[in-house]
């Protein structure tokens, strides 16, 4: 995965206010080009040409050989848009739970730590937690 490590300063991200962060994952790159031709009754006819490089989940060398593959710089009568897109990767959060017992258990507290979302009573089945509860 190419992964940005750092944004260079003074340079289009600061001044266009981009929001790309460190961290974040290069998924595709595209070029946009599009053509400016007469065509002589009908006037003025414009052709948008897409061509997309797909970098995600490619090491740093397969990232450029693919950004490097895609066509260069128009020449003049021509527009060219570069479109990049990112993915942010981020962890999921992790909750710690404090377990108490009823007295009658005689059991210690426990502490255990989930991920958010995760189904709390299989969680404690799964970690070998005592549970006062006859379907276990």
């Amino acid at each position: 995965i190419t992964v940005v490590s750092g944004l260079v300063e003074g340079g289009l991200c600061e001044e266009q206010d981009c929001d790309v962060m460190v961290g974040d994952s290069i998924s595709s790159v595209s070029v946009l080009q599009t053509n400016k031709s007469k065509d002589g009754a009908a006037g003025l006819q414009d052709t948008t040409t897409e061509v997309t490089a797909m970098t995600e989940c490619l090491g740093y060398d397969a990232t450029v050989e693919a950004i490097s593959s895609l066509p260069p710089p128009p020449s003049s009568g021509q527009e060219q848009i570069l479109k990049l897109t990112m993915k942010r990767i981020r962890r999921k959060p992790l909750i710690a739970i404090n377990l108490q017992y009823p007295p009658s258990q005689k059991e210690p507290d426990t502490k255990i730590q989930l991920y958010a979302g995760e189904n709390l009573r299989l969680a404690m089945l799964v970690r070998g937690i005592k549970l006062n509860d006859p379907l276990a």
